[in-house]
């Protein structure tokens, strides 16, 4: 199970120490025991709500990533569509221009 000597050592130093300790943590009544674990639920269940906002929140920030970069990466794309467009009508006016030339010589 355990593969050095201090990994063993450690292991063991823990057992023995939760074994004494625990009858020396456990609430001698069953009110105790009952508003400890109250206690500690009520603390559970606090941080389940606090991680449940941070993971809504991060889940609209990545939203509002994607949003954006999708944004970007459309205006780009049209950006080069319209610059080649530009760059096809001016071809296509210097090749009608030289035909209309020929033609006329």
């Amino acid at each position: 199970m355990t593969s050095s000597a201090s990994t063993r050592i450690a292991f063991t130093t823990v057992l023995i120490a939760a074994t004494l300790a625990s009858p020396a943590l456990a609430s001698p009544t069953v009110v105790e025991a009952t508003a400890a674990l109250s206690f500690w639920m009520t603390w559970g269940l606090a941080y389940l709500g606090i991680a449940v906002v941070l993971l809504v929140v991060a889940f609209a920030f990545a939203l509002r990533e994607g949003r954006a970069w999708s944004a970007l990466l459309r205006w780009s794309a049209a950006a080069d569509r319209a610059a080649h467009d530009a760059g096809n009508a001016a071809e296509h006016a210097t090749a009608a221009a030289d035909d209309s030339a020929e033609r006329a010589a």
